[in-house]
């Protein structure tokens, strides 16, 4: 999305991905579309009452519920994944 851009350019573009004093304060923070778009990103809002919505929430209950019992993390890319347990 910001191919052409210099790692400043970009570091600057997304701050408040980066710094939790550069907007909200919490480590859990929500960065709404409406930020990410002020970004820069190519962001797509998805209708709550969509199946690929219900997709993605179930997948992100089950990854919480798996990092909150089994694992301290896991990472997933669509080639690879990996995770550390507990």
């Amino acid at each position: 999305m910001m191919s052409g851009s210099s790692k400043k350019d970009v570091e600057g573009r997304i701050k408040m991905f980066l710094d939790p004093t550069a907007g909200t304060l919490a480590h859990g923070r929500p960065i709404y579309c409406d930020e990410a778009k002020a970004c820069g990103l190519n962001v797509e809002e998805i209708d709550v009452k969509s199946s690929l919505w219900k997709s993605l929430y179930e997948l992100y209950v089950r990854t919480d519920r798996f990092v909150s019992k089994d694992a301290v993390k896991a990472v997933e890319s669509r080639k690879e994944a990996f995770q550390v347990n507990l």
